[in-house]
Formats: structure tokens, C-alpha cells, sequence
């Protein structure tokens, strides 16, 4: 009699079970999606940045893989903004600003693909910047077709910021260096007080996008004005590596927690966007400014310095197989052993000769003692009684050189005068030629200087358009994202300092170093010992792979590279021309 009613209690016990298990799974389900790890570590401020120490065994992860739109679905997306200004009134930075004109040139005249949904690329791209472009920049921007316009008045630009050209207002306005750019905003004169007043003037549907290229983030003194643009909706910004970005971001995180100021907490500084557009140059894109025949690389003269008559001399930096110590055959997946006998001889320091900003000081003092300790591992003589420095050994057809690119003044120790070679205030073209002769490029950054954290340097770039691999740690990998690529860098462990890799690079065998590191680190507690000889292991894993891999790195392994960086800068371009 009872049956009944039992089964259909249980029955309903059974739905009631099984509900909840979907609803249990569905929890499972959002729980997942909700992971950090599978959510966009975009720079827009609702969401989460990777930290650096992510990236210090592996290359740059891709944008789409982290979240972010990939190349193809944005360019399926109607572009919004067709009329472009590039604008500063600074002196300088223009090699960074014109590289990204150039990316605006081809994103913007790439023809639709109906098959792969592209809607193809349109609009203008025009300059406002002093035309005085320094050290005969104007001649790399002509030879690469980096912009063939007209440069413009920078005041020009407000002008012609309303004037109507095929139907649009210029809608993207792109400031080179905000630091100067917008400096003074509280003047009714300024470029911040115009540019507000042009677009506030303007109808709802007709606001431009402000985009500022920023350099370093310690320069505050313009940074007050962002609000007014916040509040507005209109900025997002640019800066040239991704450390850079993560420090804005940090900083206008803290802007966005203002307790004190309602104006200044009220702008949004969470939402901010920030992108990276990374100024590496196609310099292979033409001969003939700076790929010259010539002697030898080894013609220059011995003296302290030397000028541009000097680098006509140098060996054209070419494709030669014999230069790059690798087989023809080699291939983006493989490194070749050296050719017998090549030696790394060829090493550059290049940027302000600042020894707030570069070790110049330590650099010179491993040096000296290293020659002191066995000068022929350098290829020269020891020092007899009554010598004030280093000369080369007549029998090496090798011997080791430092150059140093830069500009302004530094004081070179006696006896490195034939080890040292500076050029100074080098025109472009004579920088590439001289650059491209390089074995191997020494950061030599400052540990406590920004350039880990809060600017860029330039290094890292001119070291990549010419093909010369960068000698960096970890944490150099680490800061300058875009580079965290073992088909252009040379990776030492941070224990081992820049003249002690260079000497087992250049005699191929870290048994010296290897041998002074156990040395020293045998001394203290016992449980300090056995501490020291777990970091030994993985110093000497590390030692292992730097000398495995060695110091020559291929072209086709950099050309690569650099594709994979300008096709990343097509879709951080066609970002901005979208409002993404």
C-alpha cells in the first residue's frame, strides 16, 4: 500500500540529487573560468598583469594567449579612428614616435581579405614635430620609408585639428614624449589646456583619442594633468616596454586609491590603458646608407677614439657566415659550434656615457684586473716593468676590443687605452654601420638606475636592429619582455659578472670562473655551505646552457624575431584605431 508514495519520494530524491550535481559542476565550471591564470593580463586596469618573475625561463608569451584579442578577430572589427596626428614638440624621440608612424602607414593601407574576415585598413597618418631631426635621423626616415609626408609645424597641428579632410576631423592624436608634451598645463598656452579645449568644443560623436607615448615614470612634474583627460575618457598610453607600462600601471593604481582627493579618485585611473609598441626598425630595408664594402673590421685605429672617417674602414656588416661563427645551414631551432679558431672579440656598450646609468666604473676595473691575471686570454701582452698599458699580441689575429657608442665624457683608465675604443656623437647611419660589426652587445645597466623598472633604454633596441646578440640576466629578460628570446640574447647567470662572460665566451670554457665562484664560496656556517651549494648547482646549470648555446646568434633567428615584434605592433595599432 505504501510502495507508491516511497517510490515517488525517492524519485524525487533522486532529481533533487541530480540537480544538485549539476549545479555543483556548473560552480566546478565558473570556479575555473574565474582562475587569474586563464583571465587577459591586459593593462586595462580590470584586470591582472602577470608578475615579472613569469617570465624568466620562458619566451614572451603571445597577447592572444593571455587573453587578449588576437590579430585576426580585431580585424574583423570596424575600425573607428582614420585620421591620425603623430605629435611633439620635443627635440628629440623621434625614432620611437616614427616607428610607430611606420606601423600606422602599413596597418591603415593593408587591402580587406574577405576570406580570413578582414575588413582591411584605412585612413592618414600626419606629422607635427620639429623637422630638424638630429644626427641625420631625416636620412634613415627617407632610406625606410618610415614616413614619406610632409613634417610639419608642431603648432600646425591646431590649425588643422577641426579642418575636415576626406570626411573626418583628425580623430587620434599621438603625443612623442607626454612628459614634455604636456608639461605646463596649467598655462592657457600650453598643448594640455589647447588640446582640452579642442576637445571639449567638439560634439559627443566627434571626440579624438589622446595616446601618450611616455619615457619614464619618475618624471612627475607632468603627470597632475592626466586627470582632466581621465575624467574624460579620453587618453590611454604608450609606452616603449612592457616594465615601463607595468610601473604606470602601478602608479595610477595608486592615484586610483586617493583617499584624500575625490577629483583625483573619481577620474578612473583603474581603467587606464596602456599598450606597448616596441621602436625596433627594419634597417635591412636598405643598403645604402650604412652596408658599405670595406677593408677590414679589424682596420680601425688603435687610438682612444675615432670619428667618421674611421668607421668608412670597418668590415660591411653582411650575412657572412665567417662573421656570425655559424654553418649556412643553420636554422631558427639550432645553434651551431663556433668556427675553430673565432673568438668573440667584438663588444659594445652603447648609450650616454653616465655612470649614474651604466657600471662604466666596474666594467673597467674587471678588465684591468682580468688582463692583470692572464692578458692573453684577450689577446695581448702582459705588462713588462716601465708599460702604462696593454698592447696587442702581434700573434692574435683576434684580440679583444671594448667600444663604447655614446655621447658626452668619460675618463678611460691608462692601461685600457688600446682595450677601449669610444666613438661619440655618431650620426645614425655611422651607428648602424659601426653597431652591426659587433659580437656582442654589454647592457652594463646600473642596478639601482631606472632602467629596470621605471624607463627604457635604448640599448635593447639597437642592439636588435643591428643583429648583435644581448649579453643580459635574468632580470634583464624579465624587464624588457619583448627581447625574453634566446634566439637574440645571450643569458648569463646573474652570480657571473659581464667581463667574467665575456672571457669564458671568448675562450669557450667557464673553468676559470667556475673554479674562483666554488673558491669563494667556501667559507661561513655549514648550513650556510650547504645553502651555498644548492645555488651552485643551479648557477652551474645555468653556466652549462650560456656556454652550450655560446655567443653567436644567426640573422635568420633575428629577422624572426623582429617579425614576430612588428606583427605585435600591428595589433596594438590596430587597438588604438578601434578604441580597444
Amino acid at each position: 500500500m505504501n510502495r507508491l508514495p516511497n517510490r515517488l519520494l525517492l524519485a524525487a530524491l533522486l532529481v533533487v540529487v541530480f540537480f544538485t550535481l549539476v549545479i555543483w559542476y556548473k560552480d566546478i565550471d565558473l570556479v575555473n573560468n574565474l582562475n587569474p591564470s586563464r583571465l587577459a593580463p591586459s593593462l586595462d586596469f580590470s584586470q591582472s598583469v602577470s608578475s615579472p618573475q613569469s617570465s624568466l625561463s620562458c619566451s614572451t608569451v603571445k597577447p592572444h594567449l593571455k587573453g587578449e584579442k588576437p590579430l585576426s578577430e580585431i580585424r574583423a572589427i570596424p575600425q573607428k579612428r582614420q585620421r591620425v596626428a603623430v605629435a611633439s614638440t620635443f627635440g628629440f624621440h623621434y625614432d620611437v614616435y616614427l616607428a610607430l608612424a611606420w606601423t600606422m602607414k602599413r596597418v591603415m593601407s593593408r587591402l580587406p581579405n574577405q576570406a580570413l574576415h578582414d575588413l582591411g585598413g584605412n585612413g592618414t597618418v600626419a606629422v607635427y614635430a620639429p623637422a630638424d631631426f638630429h644626427f641625420g635621423f631625416g636620412k634613415i626616415v627617407d632610406a625606410l620609408g618610415l614616413y614619406t609626408g610632409e613634417v610639419k609645424d608642431p603648432d600646425t597641428l591646431f590649425d588643422e585639428v577641426d579642418e575636415i579632410k576626406d570626411g573626418h576631423k583628425i580623430d587620434l592624436i599621438v603625443l612623442g614624449t607626454c612628459e614634455i608634451d604636456l608639461r605646463g598645463g596649467d598655462d592657457p598656452n600650453s598643448w594640455n589646456q589647447r588640446l582640452l579645449r579642442a576637445w571639449d568644443s567638439r560634439k559627443e560623436d566627434e571626440k579624438f583619442m589622446l595616446v601618450c607615448i611616455v619615457h619614464n615614470v619618475r618624471d612627475e612634474g607632468w603627470q597632475g594633468y592626466i586627470t582632466e583627460w581621465a575624467r574624460r575618457g579620453a587618453i590611454r598610453f604608450l609606452p616603449i616596454s612592457q616594465h615601463v607600462a607595468n610601473s604606470f600601471k602601478t602608479a595610477f593604481l595608486t592615484r586610483a586609491d586617493n583617499t584624500q582627493d575625490s577629483n583625483i579618485r573619481l577620474a578612473g585611473y583603474e581603467y587606464l590603458k596602456l599598450d606597448t609598441h616596441v621602436p625596433i626598425l627594419n634597417i635591412s630595408a636598405s643598403n645604402e646608407l650604412w652596408l658599405r664594402p670595406s677593408k677590414s673590421k679589424d682596420a680601425l685605429s688603435s687610438d682612444q677614439t675615432f670619428d667618421a672617417d674611421d668607421i668608412e674602414n670597418i668590415e660591411s656588416p653582411s650575412t657572412d657566415d665567417d662573421r656570425l661563427g655559424i654553418d649556412s645551414s643553420w636554422s631558427a631551432d639550432t645553434y651551431h659550434n663556433a668556427i675553430p679558431g673565432k673568438k668573440l672579440s667584438r663588444a659594445v656598450i652603447q648609450g650616454t656615457f653616465s655612470t649614474d646609468r651604466r657600471e662604466y666604473e666596474t666594467i673597467f676595473k674587471e678588465l684591468t684586473e682580468s688582463l692583470a691575471e692572464d692578458a692573453s686570454v684577450w689577446g695581448y701582452l702582459p705588462l713588462k716593468p716601465g708599460d702604462q698599458k696593454y698592447i696587442v699580441d702581434p700573434s692574435e689575429s683576434n684580440p679583444f676590443n671594448l667600444y663604447l657608442l655614446g655621447s658626452g665624457g668619460i675618463d678611460i683608465p691608462k692601461e685600457l687605452e688600446d682595450v677601449v675604443r669610444v666613438a661619440r656623437d655618431l650620426s645614425y647611419s655611422e651607428f648602424y654601420r659601426l653597431m652591426q660589426t659587433m659580437d656582442i652587445c654589454v647592457p652594463a645597466f646600473n642596478p639601482e638606475n631606472g632602467y629596470y623598472r621605471f624607463q627604457a633604454s635604448s640599448t635593447m633596441v639597437m642592439a636588435l636592429q643591428c643583429n648583435v646578440p644581448i649579453l643580459a640576466t635574468h632580470r634583464v629578460r624579465a624587464s624588457y619582455a619583448y627581447a625574453d628570446d634566446d634566439r637574440v640574447m645571450v643569458t648569463r647567470p646573474a652570480v657571473m659578472s659581464e667581463v667574467a662572460a665575456l672571457r669564458a665566451l671568448r675562450m669557450g670554457n667557464m673553468t676559470f670562473f667556475w673554479n674562483n665562484y666554488i673558491h669563494g664560496s667556501t667559507f661561513g656556517t655549514v648550513n650556510e655551505q650547504e645553502s651555498r651549494s644548492l645555488h651552485a648547482t643551479r648557477a652551474h646549470d645555468d653556466l652549462e646552457k650560456m656556454m652550450r648555446a655560446g655567443w653567436k646568434r644567426g640573422d635568420v633567428g633575428f629577422e624572426e624575431f623582429r617579425n614576430e615584434v612588428w606583427l605585435e605592433n600591428e595589433r596594438v595599432v590596430e587597438k588604438l584605431l578601434r578604441d580597444l
